[in-house]
């Protein structure tokens, strides 16, 4: 059985935020060119369907910087008990993973 779950294994927060692309640089309007793109939420957050995961927040950013609204996403997740050495596999793997995270003192944002 492979890792990669099936699209219908997963599960998405509530689209209850206006398309996250294709918006004018540095505006809250979409598209103005001639090419006239029809808006659309590119940037997502998709997890594995888990009833110990809720989701508390899954909203986008009001940045102008670019043609995206980021978004972001909240969630309770209950564990039973925490294995201290998968905790540290994980955080490795993060702190690998991206360079950003390279810069985060991951130890303290697992309890």
């Amino acid at each position: 059985m492979s890792n990669n779950p099936s699209l219908t294994q997963l599960e998405e927060g509530p689209l209850d935020f206006d398309p996250t692309y294709k918006y004018d640089i540095g505006t809250n309007n979409y598209d103005t060119s001639n090419k006239k793109r029809i808006p659309s939420w590119c940037d997502r957050i998709l997890f594995k369907k888990n009833s110990n995961v809720e989701i508390v927040k899954y909203d986008r950013v009001n940045y102008l910087t670019s043609d995206h609204k980021p978004i972001y996403g909240i969630y309770k997740v209950n564990v039973k008990r925490i294995l201290a050495k998968e905790k540290e596999k994980i955080i490795k793997e993060l702190k690998e993973s991206t360079e950003i995270s390279n810069n985060i003192d991951l130890s303290s944002k697992f309890v």
